[in-house]
């Protein structure tokens, strides 16, 4: 073999041993930094890593589910939200009906995590959930719509 080729394959090995590493610790894979949303400042286009734990999301799309069925009040009983806030949230969705969404970004930090809906191409709604008791409880929802 000669002294390129094990060169090659040296630099294969660690851009693959690098993206091991970013498919272990990342729940996004890439973000693409040219194309912003129009009104908001999250990236259009994201790649979510599918081997990523949805532990955390887990609880924000069952407040979703919840919305969608009519029971928002009840979805946001335990949130960290203040009253005002969640029936604001709640009044704006039951004047325009939470159909469907799609989890376009996620942002993890220590103690929690930013999920960030889109339905039809552009931001819907922005959850942050946190840890507590050993699980993921929601702590808040707010609606990126105008």
């Amino acid at each position: 073999m000669t002294r390129t080729m094990k060169t090659r394959w040296i630099w294969l090995g660690i851009v693959a041993a690098l993206l091991v590493v970013r498919l272990a610790t990342s729940p996004v894979i890439f973000r693409v930094p040219f194309f912003y949303g129009e009104l908001s400042q999250e990236p259009r286009f994201v790649f979510l890593n599918p081997f990523r734990s949805r532990a955390p999301e887990k609880p924000a799309n069952q407040a979703l589910l919840a919305i969608k069925s009519g029971r928002c009040m009840e979805s946001l009983e335990s949130t960290d939200m203040q009253p005002k806030d969640k029936v604001d949230t709640c009044t704006r969705f039951a004047g325009r009906p939470l159909k469907d969404w799609d989890l376009r970004n996620r942002t993890d930090t220590a103690d929690g995590c930013k999920l960030i809906y889109w339905h039809d191409g552009y931001p819907l709604l922005e959850a942050y959930v946190r840890k507590a008791e050993g699980g993921w409880k929601l702590a808040w929802i707010l609606s990126l719509e105008t």
